[in-house]
């Protein structure tokens, strides 16, 4: 009777186990981490979604530059006119666009790079750099986000990407309640820390969720959720950031 009682335990904990990595798998982990912050006392004021990667290996003139910024831009749903600007130099050119408005930028770029490699041969790269930045109505940044997924996808791009939120909380907190805090957004992924650094400026951590698909590797351990907290003394305001993978904004 005991065995069987046992047994049943086991049987249990192994259902919940697998419904818990059933959902990991099936929920849209840049949703939830987006939606983490909504359920902390720190009000979300900036969303950045970066998406960059190798579109393709020929020589690229002017016209086709602009004309892949004009597909992109078309895509991301924005009105023309693209005013277009480009950069020349010996061995790289780039074509940028900036569309700015209350609620955000859009910044859109093709960088092509040319290396002489052998004696005449030239190798060429032509890189696509899409990057959103949201000031208001940040949770759509999951929309944009799933927009240019499907953009670098359909252009045959494995793309690299970096979400970033910035939340921010009037007056100083001590290092406890910052640490609730990342916990907060921590437990809401299922996070598990792998490194934690303390300054008298910063507390920062480094965590890793099944919910999200991508990571990268710190010192031998899987890492795809950073967080940190800053104070700023000038403006008495405390700051949560928060990124899948890494954080790459100054903070």
């Amino acid at each position: 009777m005991q065995r069987k009682h046992y047994l049943y335990i086991i049987m249990v904990i192994s259902i919940l186990f697998l419904v818990s990595r059933l959902e990991s798998l099936t929920t849209d982990g840049t949703d939830k981490f987006v939606d983490a912050f909504n359920h902390t006392d720190f009000k979300l004021i900036e969303a950045d979604v970066s998406l960059w990667g190798k579109y393709s290996q020929s020589y690229m003139t002017e016209t086709e530059l602009k004309g892949l910024i004009c597909d992109v831009a078309e895509q991301l749903e924005l009105t023309p006119e693209y005013a277009i600007d480009m950069d020349d130099g010996d061995y790289k050119r780039t074509a940028h666009f900036t569309r700015q408005s209350k609620d955000g930028t859009v910044q859109i770029k093709v960088s092509q790079k040319i290396e002489e490699v052998e004696k005449s041969r030239l190798k060429v790269e032509n890189f696509l750099i899409v990057g959103i930045t949201l000031n208001n109505k940040c949770k759509s940044i999951v929309y944009y986000k799933k927009k240019m997924d499907n953009i670098f996808d359909k252009l045959g791009i494995q793309p690299n990407d970096s979400l970033t939120i910035t939340s921010r909380m009037n007056g100083h907190i001590d290092k406890s309640t910052a640490r609730k805090a990342m916990n907060h957004v921590l437990n809401y992924l299922d996070g598990q820390v792998k490194e934690d650094f303390q300054s008298s400026e910063i507390y920062s951590i480094y965590a890793y969720s099944d919910y999200i698909d991508e990571h990268v590797i710190t010192n031998g351990k899987k890492i795809n959720v950073d967080l940190a907290v800053t104070y700023n003394e000038e403006e008495n305001c405390t700051y949560l950031y928060g990124a899948i993978p890494v954080i790459t904004i100054d903070y």
